[in-house]
Formats: structure tokens, C-alpha cells, sequence
């Protein structure tokens, strides 16, 4: 969860500040005297989607391996053996938010992104 909201203020830091997202324009190319040396924007291009690859394997994995474990109406939730709790937790997660107790987000171990 926390790497979810680390990508999404990244999003919100990249979109403020105006960063460029594109690969190097047509003008940029045709003024570039050594088409090795990458230009500002091409820099900050690859650097942009290193960051969205990198989120992206971590949301894929959340999605895909990690489970919420505890029932509504009168969540207890424990992750099962083979499985960690990851962050806190909570009375909502997914599905039906709890009236009593929580319910937690568990993970395999030793199966990162």
C-alpha cells in the first residue's frame, strides 16, 4: 500500500512540475549535433518510465499475489502461514468494511515484485 501512494505522489511531483513525457520532439532531433547525446527531455523520458515500469510491477503484484484476509461483518483477520501482513490493519480493505475487528493485507514470502 505504501508503494502504491509512493507512486502516485511521484505521478503528482512529475505532473507539477511540468515534466515532459514525450521522447525527444522532430525540432529536438534535427538540432541535436550528435544523435548518441541525449537531449533534457529524452533524459527525463526514460527516467519517467523507469519509474511507471517500476510502479507498474509493484501494483501487478499487489493485484495479483497479495489477498485481504478477515470476514465482514465481525472481521479477524490473520494471514495464513507462507504469508506476511503488509501495513496496517484495517476495517475496510476489500470487500464489506468490518463492523468489529480488521482485516489484513498478506502477502507470499520471499515473492516480490
Amino acid at each position: 500500500m505504501k508503494t502504491l501512494a509512493t507512486f502516485f505522489l511521484s505521478l503528482a511531483v512529475l505532473v507539477s512540475v511540468g515534466v515532459d513525457a514525450r521522447a525527444t520532439t522532430k525540432a529536438e532531433a534535427a538540432s541535436s549535433a550528435d544523435p548518441a547525446t541525449p537531449t533534457a527531455n529524452h533524459t527525463q523520458s526514460h527516467a519517467l518510465e523507469t519509474a511507471f515500469t517500476s510502479n507498474e510491477k509493484v501494483a501487478r503484484y499487489y493485484s495479483v499475489q497479495c489477498v485481504w484476509y478477515g470476514t465482514s461483518p465481525f472481521c479477524a483477520g490473520e494471514c495464513p502461514q507462507g504469508f506476511v501482513q503488509d501495513g496496517e490493519p484495517s476495517s475496510h480493505g476489500s470487500g464489506f468494511p468490518c463492523w468489529t475487528g480488521t482485516k489484513v493485507l498478506c502477502c507470499p514470502l520471499n515473492n516480490g515484485p
